[in-house]
């Protein structure tokens, strides 16, 4: 899905819900950072990429979880995301 309050930051995600890894595309230029939230708010994983990423879940206990993404201009989305 697209966040259209931040067009600076075309993002996708899938699979959604995942298994063991996300897949996270953009069609933004530069460099777009993520951050992998739990349900209490902890901080779990955090990376960056430009154009094409892979976020690896299989660490993680099922459940839900939010990614914040974000880039160079301050602009910020969350996706919710679940894990098997």
């Amino acid at each position: 899905s697209v966040d259209r309050t931040a067009p600076g930051l075309d993002i996708k995600i899938f699979p959604n819900p995942a298994r063991d890894f996300v897949q996270v595309q953009s069609e933004s230029l530069g460099m777009i950072y993520a951050e992998l939230f739990d349900a209490q708010g902890k901080r779990v994983q955090q990376d960056q990429f430009s154009g094409y990423g892979q976020l690896d879940l299989r660490q993680l206990s099922g459940g839900l979880f939010w990614l914040r993404f974000y880039n160079v201009k301050g602009e910020v989305i969350c996706r919710k995301i679940i894990r098997n």
